[in-house]
């Protein structure tokens, strides 16, 4: 049965795939055995790709739930019995209701919409660092450091490659 992916992400030698379909749930590829398996009914928090940051042991990605807030998860210790939970969100990326996430490679992410009133397609560009600010493990230690945006607009043509 076909199934738009809703987010996936890749965990040790585990790459982890969440349907975006209700009730089809997570599934789990094991890279060194070959074999899928289902993870659980679950989905991950993320929309689209979470980007795993060693120095913080954690997944970063745009939340699920809440679509232009960044939000963190430990994938380290997956559970199939139950959904992993959101560590963390920041709300720095609160955009207006009618802009769309989209998740492009590495660790960057563009959001776009429709801005009145020429209704051109646009693009938002915006850096962001997560840093440990002190020397504990608890995510009150981590921080997000929000840096330039920069706003561009697609006239008659589509952005092919970010670098």
């Amino acid at each position: 049965m076909p199934s738009d992916i809703g987010a996936y992400a890749v965990v040790g030698s585990t790459i982890y795939v969440s349907s975006a379909v209700s009730g089809i749930g997570t599934y789990s590829f094991d890279t060194l055995k070959w074999a899928w398996r289902q993870a659980g009914q679950w989905m991950l928090p993320f929309y689209g790709k979470a980007e795993y940051v060693p120095e913080l042991n954690l997944w970063f990605g745009l939340s699920s739930s809440r679509p232009f807030h960044l939000c963190a998860a430990d994938l380290s210790a997956l559970d199939f019995q139950r959904p992993p939970t959101v560590q963390h969100t920041w709300v720095d990326l609160d955009m207006p209701k009618n802009w769309n996430p989209y998740n492009s490679t590495s660790s960057t992410w563009a959001l776009a919409g429709f801005a009145p009133p020429r209704h051109s397609l646009f693009v938002v560009f915006t850096g962001l660092e997560v840093v440990r600010s002190c020397d504990g493990k608890s995510l009150e230690c981590v921080r997000m450091i929000k840096h330039k945006s920069r706003f561009y607009t697609c006239e008659d043509h589509d952005i092919k490659w970010v670098l």
